[in-house]
């Protein structure tokens, strides 16, 4: 299904080959940049949080009651729009832009479930354009809105330095992508016009107009000199890499905040352990900074669990192998399909005591510190294949999370919903929905 739509290219559907080596370098690259402390990320996510709470203070009441998916929506929203801005900058943000891209990307979420049998199934390929109508019409959005990036991009071409070197100016990573990718002599020298597969018309045209405007530049300057680290970059690989990017870092990290908010409506008694220590390092107004984490180590350990106990994806990506191999005795031939089972390694009681228990202060070590170090806590995957957006994803879901229970205090509206443990069984889909059960929000 995702080779299907992301046609081998980007990070999740590329093959491991030069091509994912690259990209990975580069995005490793331009998370440090835009992802780091007291970067434009976390001050971004804080401003859009302060926002999204005062919205929030604006329709509470002692009795106001909203739907689990409400909230998810709403956490959806607040992923969705951060990612948006790193990848996109803060220049192109507006609300009739993103609002129509984050109800797609929800519904595209929402419907998948439905498309997963399309890798098992093989009947239901007949079917494709129906079953991918959704995924399609994201991924159309998404490629108008990176041809206005290389509009603008070609626009203001004639100021840029195409000489390569460790610029400070980009904002954004398609910048980043577009002067490495302008840069590369042996993507101007070969590129295809014809090889862009997207289904996008305008971004089809923005990128044979790069293309051509840095050809022509190259002839009137035969002695410029290109450098770019990366020589596998093309249109097609950005397009991915875009898709990717809101399709790793936008519903997993809401499912896992609406998971965390579930928890602490379910155990109030935990809940009172994150609210006093909020209370005793932040107070009630300062709202959280990444400095903060060590120093609220219940949080951390109560986010942890959140992610053991319920993983945004319990199965991973469908893989391959790239050779024979022997694992445990068996034998499995090069090209060979994996599934990769997380739940099984995340409630596996060899290495985790009451497994099945929803219990934070397993993270909390004798000294009250924050400890993660079972070998088999692995939420973001391990490995050379593992999400590479995991600082970013762990940063985001730790600034949401201890605001949001800094500011309210979340409940179950009903007291049978308390009662029937059964519901925290979930819904599958791509991920493990939460349920939708009624929660009440109070003002702390």
């Amino acid at each position: 299904m995702i080779h299907s739509t992301l046609k081998g290219k980007g990070m999740i559907s590329s093959p491991y080959n030069q091509d994912f080596t690259e990209h990975k370098k580069f995005l490793i690259n331009t998370f440090n940049k835009f992802g780091g402390r007291r970067s434009s990320l976390e001050v971004n996510c804080l401003q859009i949080i302060s926002e999204t709470l005062n919205g929030y203070r604006n329709e509470i009441d002692q009795n106001f009651e909203c739907v689990s998916t409400q909230i998810k929506n709403s956490l959806s929203l607040m992923t969705s729009e951060n990612v948006f801005n790193m990848t996109f900058g803060i220049g192109m943000h507006d609300k009739k832009r993103f609002k129509p891209l984050a109800d797609l990307i929800t519904e595209n979420f929402n419907s998948t479930g439905v498309a997963a049998a399309f890798n098992f199934i093989p009947l239901t390929r007949v079917f494709k354009t129906f079953i991918f109508k959704n995924v399609l019409k994201c991924s159309d959005y998404l490629n108008n809105l990176i041809s206005e990036k290389m509009k603008s991009f070609n626009e203001d071409i004639e100021d840029i330095d195409f000489q390569i070197k460790h610029v400070t100016d980009e904002s954004n990573i398609i910048e980043c992508y577009l002067k490495e990718l302008m840069n590369n002599d042996k993507f101007l020298c070969s590129f295809p016009l014809s090889n862009i597969n997207t289904s996008s018309s305008l971004f089809n045209i923005q990128s044979k107009r790069l293309t051509e405007k840095r050809r022509s530049s190259i002839t009137q300057n035969p002695n410029e000199k290109l450098k770019s680290n990366y020589k596998s970059f093309s249109f097609d690989h950005l397009s991915s890499i875009v898709q990717d990017l809101f399709l790793a870092g936008t519903e997993t990290m809401s499912l896992t905040l609406n998971w965390a908010i579930i928890y602490a409506a379910y155990y109030p008694e935990l809940q009172k352990e994150i609210s006093d220590e909020i209370d005793r390092v932040l107070g009630s107004e300062k709202l959280p900074t990444e400095s903060d984490r060590a120093k609220l180590p219940y949080v951390e350990a109560f986010i942890n669990e959140t992610l053991r106990y319920h993983c945004a994806g319990p199965i991973l990506i469908p893989r391959s192998t790239t050779r024979d191999v022997i694992f445990r005795e068996y034998h499995l031939p090069e090209n060979t399909f994996i599934m990769v089972n997380m739940w099984s390694c995340m409630r596996d009681p060899t290495y985790w005591e009451d497994a099945d228990k929803f219990e934070p202060k397993r993270f909390i070590d004798s000294d009250g510190n924050f400890k993660c170090k079972n070998p088999a806590m692995m939420p973001f995957s391990v490995g050379k294949r593992a999400c590479i957006g995991e600082s970013i994803a762990r940063l985001q879901i730790f600034l949401i999370f201890t605001s949001l229970m800094q500011k309210f205090h979340f409940s179950l509206a009903s007291k049978k919903d308390a009662m029937n443990k059964k519901l925290l069984l979930g819904i599958p889909g791509i991920g493990l929905n939460p349920p939708k059960i009624s929660l009440k929000l109070k003002l702390r």
